[in-house]
């Protein structure tokens, strides 16, 4: 393997200028390594140790040195993705070699299927505001195709797109009628709303949206996670303002892409502004604040802070990643999840911090795999249940491992 041409192809895929043929070239490259005997079979474990270390700081420094692009959407996702401080040190030293170190009643176990996770797919649950509901997935353009008064097809990328007709009505008497889409634990989504605005749902999300905008202001609620690149939109009085409400804030926008992170499970609520600019203000005393590109609003405990964000990890998820940064492995282990859809045992948490990143498009159990690398803990997979068991080997629990 050229390691050289390795790294360029990985630097592309983080800038999102890789082709088609240069990412089924890096596929081909996973797929001959995996297979290859280990390179460093010889080696004693303070040898392997410190070759990954120095792998890790030339990929990192390569990485690092490019521009970075962070709003372009991946929908091509590869087995092997890239961040700046991604564990490739697991693919290029360890992860052919896991499968020889495992226990082999781990070996057995995470071969299997039936106690493995696949990751998320595109997959959501719309409910239409006369009730009716639509399961999105493979067959969901049949089967919009046969809803009566349909205004919804799925295009060529696979997102839900939303063309309402004049004289659809959008109230209810006083009310305005909306449409929900919703994804589960395990399931990811695009959407196309009306006035063109792209949305891109994460696992254990939803969106309501009215069945029409209004020419004074387009308003839909949020919860989960989601990114939205919202159109510009001219009304008769001016520029049409894209508000965002979630159970902690309200966002208003007129042009602009940013992620907003508002998990009902968690204490904390984030909305993070990669261009144009962005008003957040609380839902409950009515705080504000103006974002610039590159700022984040955090809201905990009812208050909002304004701080620099790194938008590299809070888009993560969109560009097909897992992203660690000083995290506990609680926080790694709520993000696995949500997008594998799995029960979590917390009981024997270690008090471990994770660096690193990892593709989500890899099984749970290949995801496992690399974070038992670490040698802080191991897991138990038993169908949708996973356990975490700490080992007594963890020379300095707070120091970050690297995956």
């Amino acid at each position: 393997m050229d390691k050289e041409r390795f790294v360029e192809l990985i630097g592309k895929m983080e800038q999102g200028s890789a082709s088609e043929a240069e990412l089924r070239e890096l596929d081909a490259m996973y797929e001959a390594f995996e297979q290859k005997p280990g390179i460093t079979g010889r080696m004693s474990p303070k040898e392997k140790q410190a070759h990954a270390e120095k792998l890790f700081r030339k990929i990192s420094a390569h990485t690092e040195s490019a521009p970075v692009q962070h709003h372009r959407p991946y929908r091509r996702m590869t087995w092997i993705s890239a961040a700046a401080a991604i564990c490739l040190i697991a693919l290029w030293w360890g992860y052919g070699q896991l499968s020889r170190h495992r226990q082999p009643e781990n070996e057995t176990r995470l071969a299997h299927q039936m106690d493995d996770a696949l990751p998320a797919a595109d997959k959501a649950y719309l409910t239409l505001a006369d009730g009716r509901s639509v399961t999105l997935d493979e067959s969901a353009s049949a089967k919009l195709a046969q809803e009566p008064g349909n205004h919804f097809t799925i295009d060529a990328e696979g997102a839900l797109v939303y063309r309402p007709q004049g004289n659809a009505p959008a109230v209810s008497g006083n009310t305005l009628l909306y449409h929900t889409i919703t994804t589960p634990k395990g399931g990811q989504y695009q959407v196309v709303l009306p006035d063109g605005t792209k949305v891109w749902m994460n696992a254990g999300s939803s969106l309501t949206f009215p069945i029409a905008f209004t020419d004074r202001e387009r308003s839909v609620k949020m919860t989960g996670e989601v990114y939205f690149d919202v159109a510009k939109v001219r009304g008769k009085r001016g520029r049409v303002p894209f508000i965002v409400e979630t159970p902690k804030q309200r966002i208003a926008v007129l042009g602009t892409q940013f992620n907003v992170q508002a998990y009902p499970s968690q204490t904390t609520e984030a909305t993070t502004l990669i261009e144009g600019s962005v008003r957040v203000n609380g839902a409950s005393d009515g705080q504000g604040a103006l974002l610039r590109p590159g700022q984040q609003a955090l809201f905990v405990a009812g208050k909002m802070n304004i701080q620099p964000a790194n938008t590299e990890k809070e888009l993560a998820w969109k560009n097909g990643m897992f992203r660690f940064e000083d995290d506990h492995i609680r926080t790694v282990m709520q993000q696995l999840e949500n997008w594998y859809d799995v029960d979590i045992d917390y009981s024997h948490m270690p008090g471990v911090h994770l660096n690193g990143g990892i593709s989500r498009r890899l099984p749970l159990s290949k995801v496992l795999n690399m974070l038992e690398v670490t040698g802080g803990f191991k897991f138990e997979i038993n169908a949708k249940k996973v356990k975490i068991i700490s080992n007594k080997q963890i020379v300095n629990p707070q120091k970050p491992e690297r995956l």
